[in-house]
Formats: C-alpha cells, structure tokens, sequence
C-alpha cells in the first residue's frame, strides 16, 4: 500500500506523522515515524536540481 499524502491533512505539518501497518483485527504489525512532506516537495526538488545545472 501507498500513503500519498495529498490524501492527509495533518492537524499541524510540522510534526511526525506515526504510520501503523495492522491486521483486520486491530493487532499492530510494524510502525513507522515519518515526516509529512507537501504533496509537491519532489517536483520542487526537480526544479531545483534543474536550476542548479544550467
């Protein structure tokens, strides 16, 4: 599965966003702590790495 995050819509960016993998009972498999990044962080970092190579 995905996570995309145009699809989240955190209470407050800035903090981690705890990610849980768990079974259709509710048991937790794996977890993770990641960063929300803006739905268009990777196209900024092309862009930049395009201007810093003319």
């Amino acid at each position: 599965m995905t996570v995309k995050t145009k699809d989240l819509q955190p209470s407050d960016s800035k903090k981690q966003l705890l990610i849980q993998l768990a079974t259709p009972l509710g048991h937790e498999l794996d977890y993770s702590l990641i960063a929300y990044e803006p739905p268009d962080f990777w196209l900024k970092q092309i862009q930049k790495a395009k201007e810093r190579n003319r």
